[in-house]
């Protein structure tokens, strides 16, 4: 398992748990951030007007409501609706600053502590929140400056009362009406080991356990009677915490270690010593884990039993992006983290969607965690092994890719030409070398079977430059056809050229008539012809040249394969192709994709249609990068074979609108399968790099109407082309992703739902631009 290396983000100061759900909050300086783990895990940001750096935080019994302190600003928050019910702005004059809270169960009752210049406040809040009469008294003090207090709790069996732990050492119990005027207590040497008060507990005995900053611990009773000390750390301690039910205290200090010990005898169970210090801690709902604020930035579970990390968990500044790892390498996170995880092989830095696949395991974090149902993380498994299949990765550790690629050698990083000479070395110790793969700016350009096998191995292989920056990835399949990480490198074409128009592919297809005169449609011909029409205006607009090539009626056979073969034989690759296809989508026994023709087999759709596999490889086989597929066809989203069971329906809904398409598809937990692997992972297929929109999702149809004189898929899409209403973000252009958005948001709504537009693949690495506005 490879190691992961991760970002470094501000450090987190406060954990709190809810009392009723699984759920925590975090402070994490510039904003409250709310972890669920109930369900799948889910993040939420909840940021006042300024950024708050949270002092104290503290949820109600209900675990609907959180309390937070600031620097001068008090704030409740509704959780569920992630809105704030009641602010208040304490400034209280020069030099103002809260540094502690504490509030009855129903955050009715709230009192809190202020370092000012003239000593330490208190103010007190009452009943209801929404109208605060907030109350103020000022505790003078010999020393100047005043110590600051640095612990707060309630008497739990008198809530007039609070104890209150000072700077200085000093521990106080007062009644609260009598803050304004009430007289220490108890008040301990300073000294110059920051022996301030840090912590106080009150145990079900009523005894009070005290910890100081020297690292020592002592018990009194209620009356403030010392009846024991002892020295639980050397170093500045940093944290006390109390697990009622088990008897065990755990504490941390400024070096970095964690404890354990047993209370009241004070044995030490264990201790860690860790490379970072733990600021706040609490003991979780199950009491397995102790979830650690830690300086290096992560929230951390770790093993009541033992200290041992079980997951992180890392914030980022992004928008509720987070990312939970594993200390043996596997992790779960949100999307946009994902995509950015590089991992580290021998000190190098490899990328390659390889091991994302291989340790994107939110299944296993789920499972490590124990707070997600075990239908979840059954499916996410599943899911998990859908990825690798789809990746062509075989899950085994047997079965993993020992042929790495060393090293490729261009000599130049930047180049005039609009060619480069790549030399391409192996390493291959067990012979198993098959073919290699080449793409630039995530399109395939190069597939090169390697006869060659054993030790190290070069290959030389021309490849075309087709943009001013040419991001190029390289790997190699082994026998099993499991890939090698991906060796990445960039070369720059100096003359590069952005005005300059490379040609235009257009190739239609389609069929209005059948064998089987139920599957007749009205429009798919005209479809085709139509968007021949506005590529030929859109090309002119531009000066570029179009080529087309359309194969309709009883001339769109099985060897439109043939024909579509030699004509994009002469792309560039600085052209565009795109095939626009309209008729009916088909689905065979073996979940099977097929386009229909003329000579279409509707029962055996493996008969006389064209599969899409085979359309797929040979435009990804030709030079042009630039590739997008139009499918206004029935189905034509992207097809889960083992989810889905087919049944026969009637062609037509009514006299007007007519569907595209003989069966619908079925799924006892599709949608749902559908929904978790969208919402947990990113599509990893094995893609030529060619952009295909469809029409329709896997479940769907594609509609048709004598409304719209076209399949709506083609109504809109003409409408967006030739009235310029794709581009989403005015740059005077529209690229395939802008033109996917659109013809998703407008056939939707134009079907009220019905059909929603969209994507088998979009090619992250080549969004180009299909149109420029004049």
């Amino acid at each position: 398992m490879q190691k992961l290396s991760w970002l470094s983000v501000t450090p987190p100061k406060l954990v709190r748990l809810n009392p009723k759900k699984t759920e925590i909050i975090v402070d994490n300086r510039t904003a409250l951030t709310r972890i669920d783990f109930s369900k799948e895990i889910q993040r939420q940001t909840l940021t006042a007007e300024a950024e708050m750096d949270v002092e104290a935080l503290q949820y109600d019994s209900s675990g609907k409501f959180a309390l937070c302190a600031s620097y001068d600003e008090l704030i409740k928050w509704d959780l569920e609706k992630g809105e704030k019910v009641f602010f208040k702005k304490l400034n209280q004059g020069n030099a103002f600053g809260l540094n502690k809270m504490t509030a009855d169960g129903d955050l009715k009752n709230v009192l809190y502590s202020y370092s000012h210049a003239n000593g330490t406040g208190f103010g007190f809040i009452t009943e209801k929140m929404e109208e605060p009469e907030c109350k103020l008294y000022m505790h003078t003090h010999k020393q100047y400056p005043p110590p600051a207090v640095t612990a707060f709790e309630y008497d739990a069996k008198n809530m007039n009362y609070v104890y209150i732990g000072l700077a200085d050492g000093q521990l106080q119990r007062t009644k609260i009406n009598d803050l304004a005027s009430f007289e220490d207590s108890l008040v301990f040497t300073r000294d110059f080991k920051r022996k301030e008060l840090i912590r106080i507990i009150q145990e079900k005995n009523n005894q009070l356990i005290c910890g100081f900053g020297d690292g020592t611990v002592k018990i009194y009773t209620v009356a403030l009677k010392e009846q024991k000390e002892i020295i639980l750390h050397e170093e500045t301690m940093l944290q006390l915490v109390l697990n009622r039910k088990q008897d065990v205290l755990l504490s941390s200090d400024w070096s970095g270690k964690l404890k354990k010990t047993s209370y009241p005898e004070f044995k030490e169970t264990w201790q860690q010593q860790f490379a970072f210090t733990i600021s706040d801690m609490e003991i979780s709902w199950d009491e397995k884990f102790i979830i650690a604020s830690c300086s290096d930035g992560a929230i951390r579970f770790l093993d009541l039993e033992n200290g041992n990390e079980i997951i992180k968990l890392l914030f980022f500044s992004y928008e509720d992006q987070f990312l939970l790892t594993t200390p043996d390498g596997y992790f779960y996170g949100s999307k946009e983290i994902v995509k950015r995880i590089k991992f580290k092989k021998d000190g190098v830095v490899i990328t390659g969607n390889e091991l994302e696949v291989m340790n994107n395991r939110p299944d296993i974090i789920l499972e490590r965690l124990g707070y997600a149902t075990k239908d979840l993380v059954e499916k996410l498994n599943k899911l998990w092994k859908k990825r690798m299949k789809k990746s062509g990765i075989t899950e085994g550790p047997g079965n993993f890719n020992t042929v790495t690629i060393n090293d490729v050698s261009d000599n130049v990083l930047a180049t005039a030409g609009e060619t480069s000479e790549l030399s391409i070395t192996i390493s291959d110790p067990l012979r198993e070398a098959n073919e290699l793969y080449v793409y630039n700016n995530g399109a395939l350009i190069k597939k090169i079977k390697w006869y060659e096998t054993g030790g190290s191995l070069t290959k030389k292989i021309t490849a075309d430059l087709v943009a001013a920056d040419n991001n190029f990835s390289v790997y190699i399949t082994n026998s099993k056809g499991t890939r090698s990480h991906s060796f990445d490198f960039a070369i720059c074409q100096e003359n590069f050229n952005p005005v300059k128009a490379g040609e235009l592919y257009f190739i239609g297809l389609a069929a209005n008539n059948y064998a089987e005169s139920a599957m007749n449609l009205k429009y798919a011909e005209k479809d085709v012809k139509d968007m021949a029409a506005v590529f030929d205006s859109l090309c002119k607009r531009e000066n570029i040249k179009l080529n087309k090539l359309i194969i309709t009626g009883n001339d769109l056979k099985t060897d439109a394969l043939d024909k579509i073969k030699t004509f994009v034989k002469n792309a560039g690759a600085a052209d565009i192709i795109v095939v626009d296809f309209a008729g009916h989508g088909l689905l065979n026994k073996d979940m099977e994709y097929f386009l229909s023709t003329s000579a279409t087999n509707f029962l055996h759709p493996e008969t006389g249609s064209l599969p899409i596999e085979n359309l797929e490889n040979i435009l990804n086989g030709s030079k042009a990068i630039n590739r997008l597929l139009l499918l206004d066809a029935c189905h034509s989203g992207e097809i889960d074979k083992d989810e889905i069971t087919i049944k026969q329906i009637k062609t037509e809904i009514n006299k007007s609108i007519a569907f595209r398409g003989n069966h619908s598809l079925t799924g006892t937990g599709m949608q749902n399968e559908t929904f978790l692997m969208n919402q947990f992972f990113d599509d990893v297929r094995i893609s030529g790099g060619m952009n295909v929109i469809s029409s329709s999702e896997c479940a769907e149809f594609s509609l048709e109407s004598d409304k719209w004189q076209n399949g709506l898929f083609t109504y809109v899409l003409k409408e967006a082309l030739l009235k310029n209403k794709a581009d989403l973000n005015n740059d005077r252009s529209v690229s395939v992703t802008e033109l996917a958005i659109y013809l998703n948001a407008e056939v939707s709504s134009l079907s009220n739902g019905i059909q929603k537009p969209g994507t088998r693949y979009i090619n992250p690495k080549n969004d180009f631009i299909l149109q420029k506005l004049k």
